[in-house]
């Protein structure tokens, strides 16, 4: 508040009685409108001035080498976090940047940038496996609370800021998914909950495993039991005790009560590096259960709410929930004796079955093939008494049969020709029918 305070800030935190805070802000507003972006940038021009003794506007009317070298000096008691540095430096270029010190669309400031090792991290981590993460969520003596926002961070890969402003009116079909994975949707307005929310203002949704699913419907039990619920109550409410029930319906559980959290129940189950256990590890793993998992890269992005590379994203169809549903369905995150064994019993019952039809093929195939012989032996049969017959025949009776037969097969031609005659005519008739079809309608 101080901060606001010294930079005039107005009630609407994006408009200064400062003009040089004020283009800052109108800036901000035109690039991001993020609320994170802005208390961020408030914060280290605060910071700055307070070291220098100094006012935003007074700032701005220093030589462009008095600005130079103070910005240089500021930035360089970070020296320890090189990260931290080069972002202040940015912070603190833009400031300049939109109060006159330019040239065309570029800074006129020469500073001295900071290396960035690749894979820079100032604060180690360490990634639990799935067996620990389910020991964490399971075993740690962690209550309903806990248990759902460690599943949470885990099977639907949240950030720590958009998870905490989650609401129970997120979740209409809680009760109604049965077993299938929990839709959960992502978008700007949970910036009013918590700034950090939906980074990026990038609208997207992930599911949650039926067994995030179980603890949630456990723990939305116990709040109605205990506590009600309100339209609008946050899922995960406040601790703070100088605030009333009716307050903490509507502010979210801190980030530090959430990182003590994880790291209690992470040093409960046994992990070493329980220190290093984080939030944000929990969607980490994530990342690797999708990856593992086979899904497509583009799902697998999405899901993590990141923007596809150039024209993917726009291409990306995002309205099939069920068709990603499945996929998602696919991903194991707790794999355990009893889904291996249930999946090998599987399997062999498919052998069973398969074995039973490929004996039922062959008995079908044998009947087949016993009928064929009998007709064979049949009429094998028939022509040796034909033939025994044909043999005692006079040359007369012969004769009369030629002739029977020839009136046969006579008859049989005059039958065929009569055919043919009634399907010509029968053409012929269609083929006039449609001539004067298409000259009613104009063909030529």
């Amino acid at each position: 508040m101080s901060a606001l305070r010294d930079l005039k800030v107005r009630d609407d935190e994006w408009s200064s009685d400062s003009p040089a805070v004020d283009k800052l802000l109108k800036r901000l507003m035109r690039k991001t409108k993020s609320d994170s972006s802005r208390k961020g940038y408030l914060y280290t021009l605060h910071r700055f001035c307070q070291a220098n003794s100094t006012t935003p506007d007074e700032v701005v009317t220093w030589p462009r080498e008095k600005v130079e070298s103070t910005v240089q000096s500021f930035t360089d008691r970070h020296t320890d976090s090189p990260m931290v540095a080069t972002v202040n430096q940015a912070r603190l270029v833009t400031f300049f940047f939109v109060n006159g010190f330019r040239v065309g669309k570029h800074s006129n400031l020469e500073l001295e940038s900071y290396s960035v090792p690749a894979r820079f991290r100032r604060t180690e981590e360490y990634i639990p496996t799935d067996e620990e993460i389910r020991d964490i969520a399971t075993k740690a003596g962690v209550g309903l609370r806990n248990r759902c926002g460690i599943l949470l961070l885990y099977t639907a890969g949240l950030r720590n800021s958009t998870m905490r402003a989650l609401r129970w009116e997120d979740f209409p079909d809680l009760e109604t998914c049965g077993d299938k994975p929990l839709y959960v949707p992502i978008y700007p307005e949970m910036k009013r909950i918590d700034p950090d929310s939906c980074k990026g203002r990038v609208p997207y949704f992930t599911f949650a495993a039926p067994e995030t699913v179980e603890a949630l419907r456990n723990y939305k039990r116990f709040i109605e039991e205990r506590y009600g619920i309100v339209p609008g109550q946050v899922i995960f409410m406040s601790t703070d005790r100088r605030k009333t029930l009716d307050e903490k319906r509507f502010i979210p559980i801190s980030k530090t009560i959430l990182e003590g959290l994880v790291k209690t129940a992470a040093k409960n189950v046994g992990i070493s590096k329980w220190k290093q256990v984080h939030p944000h590890v929990f969607r980490k793993a994530y990342e690797s259960r999708l990856r593992n998992s086979g899904l497509d890269l583009k799902d697998q992005e999405f899901l993590m709410g990141h923007i596809l590379d150039g024209s993917m994203d726009c291409y990306y169809d995002k309205t099939k929930i069920e068709d990603l549903r499945a996929k998602y369905n696919k991903v194991v995150f707790f794999p355990d004796v009893s889904r291996e064994v249930r999946d090998e019993l599987e399997e062999a019952r498919k052998e069973i079955a398969n074995l039973k039809h490929e004996r039922e093929r062959e008995k079908v195939q044998e009947r087949a093939l016993i009928d064929r012989l009998a007709s064979f032996e049949e009429r094998f049969s028939k022509y040796e008494q034909f033939t025994k017959k044909f043999m005692e025949l006079n040359p007369d009776e012969l004769a009369q049969l030629e002739e029977k037969m020839q009136e046969k097969r006579e008859e049989n031609w005059k039958k065929e020709e009569r055919e043919a005659d009634i399907e010509y005519e029968k053409g012929k008739a269609e083929f006039k029918a449609q001539i004067e079809r298409e000259n009613k309608n104009g063909f030529p």
